[in-house]
């Protein structure tokens, strides 16, 4: 097995929650479509830490706070290049359970975890209501879809939200026979904060959960941590208050957090708010509403919970570790896969270039050369990451090949390969063999 240090391995730790009881919403939606529209080309836009920012196509959005990347070097502000692909393959086929809505989308950078939760918005089309929506993403440690709570609705025009600490494949969808495995009363609701402050984020974490009725523990596991954040505008960072999250009823503990932008901290209330969950939401609105605390009534108002503690300087501990910020130019590629207890593998990324240039995990640069590789993932559990990038704008004219070879592991191992070359976006997916090598993309500059 090769040696790399291990002080340049990337550790990551993702939580991307399947939200596998979605609340039963009660109207019809009409309109939106399936998922036999034309694939769009994929737009990006780097965006700084101390900016945020958000990159949108057909009304697809990605939007991020101020301070969501880690910051490992002071002297430097990092930034990220975020990127939306409409019209994306699908890893494996979608479930019949669930009819598409709009299209299949990805999000990127793949396999990286924000200090801050992003949102993700999805239009809707047509429609006029919302039932049974969910929101569906590839997990590629289950190697299945799983589901994701939508925090948050907006009109004009109709579109759902979610939070999101990482990027990967989404599609909107509407849910068939969502009462076949609980009784279809049996969510409740929390919701914190009221309009009076624009500038505060609050965030909701579960810290613990017994649910009312009978679920597997993996159901059950999969709540602890699950998080969702107030909504906010693209241009201004308004909040868009009070935040409300639909949970199974059920005894909880959770954090309440507010979200400093300007610092990037994390202020949580230093005992989680103990509740028990007993009361069906009902239903208002029976056209779309401004947000989900109008569309609902019997909230538990997590205001009234807050005692016996203080604001404290704290990212519960619940919460995926953020990733360190990899490099980013003019040309950027990087691959992501992930490793289980039962499917590992180290995968490497290369570039080969003129004069007979070879960057990989053995030779990360070369002298007058202008790209180089700056984080190289071995087969240690998680999300792993190599990124190559151009650290300067005089690139040696010739033809260049980016490969990914598997160079220890599992057969048929999955891969995500993001690749900007000035400002084109190019995503490339599949499987790979035990010391296979593929190459999947060339260019001359």
């Amino acid at each position: 097995m090769k040696h790399k240090l291990s002080t340049k391995l990337l550790k990551l730790t993702v939580l991307i929650l399947p939200f596998t009881f979605l609340f039963f919403l009660n109207s019809c939606l009409e309109g939106g479509g399936g998922g036999g529209l034309p694939q769009q080309e994929p737009v990006s836009k780097e965006v700084s830490n101390d900016q945020g920012g958000s990159v949108s196509q057909s009304d697809y959005s990605i939007l991020m706070l101020p301070n969501s990347l880690m910051q490992t070097n002071p002297n430097q502000i990092p930034s990220v290049t975020l990127s939306i692909e409409v019209g994306a393959e699908t890893p494996v086929n979608i479930p019949s359970t669930y009819q598409l809505i709009g299209q299949v989308v990805k999000f990127g950078p793949e396999g990286f975890v924000f200090n801050y939760p992003l949102q993700l918005i999805f239009p809707v089309g047509d429609a006029t209501d919302c039932e049974n929506f969910v929101v569906i993403y590839f997990d590629e440690l289950e190697e299945d879809w799983v589901e994701i709570q939508i925090t948050d609705i907006l009109s004009e025009p109709n579109r759902v939200a979610i939070s999101s600490f990482k990027l990967g494949t989404f599609a909107l969808a509407r849910k068939s026979n969502l009462r076949s495995n609980q009784p279809h009363r049996a969510y409740g609701g929390v919701r914190i904060g009221r309009n009076v402050d624009w500038n505060v984020f609050y965030s909701l974490t579960i810290k613990d959960f017994i649910p009312k009725y009978q679920v597997t523990p993996n159901q059950a596991a999969r709540f602890i941590g699950y998080n969702a954040t107030s909504l906010w505008e693209a241009e201004t960072f308004h909040t868009r208050n009070p935040l409300a999250m639909v949970i199974p009823q059920g005894e909880y503990h959770i954090w309440v957090s507010k979200l400093d932008i300007t610092t990037g901290r994390w202020l949580t209330y230093s005992v989680p708010c103990h509740i028990v969950v007993d009361r069906p939401l009902n239903r208002v609105w029976l056209t779309w509403s401004l947000n989900m605390v109008e569309l609902y009534r019997e909230w538990y108002d997590l205001s009234n919970y807050l005692t016996g503690g203080t604001w404290i300087e704290y990212r519960p501990d619940e919460l995926p570790v953020p990733s360190e910020t990899v490099g980013t130019g003019k040309f950027q590629a990087t691959l992501t896969w992930t490793n289980s207890a039962n499917s590992t593998a180290d995968l490497d990324l290369h570039m080969y270039g003129p004069n007979n240039v070879h960057i990989y995990w053995d030779n990360k640069s070369e002298p007058n050369f202008a790209f180089e590789l700056d984080y190289d993932w071995i087969d240690e559990p998680g999300n792993a990451v190599e990124n190559i990038y151009s650290v300067s704008d005089d690139i040696t004219p010739g033809r260049y090949k980016i490969a990914v070879h598997n160079y220890y592991g599992v057969s048929q191992k999955r891969y995500n390969v993001r690749i900007i070359n000035n400002g084109v976006v190019k995503n490339f997916s599949g499987t790979i063999d035990d010391d296979e090598e593929k190459i999947l993309y060339e260019f001359n500059y």
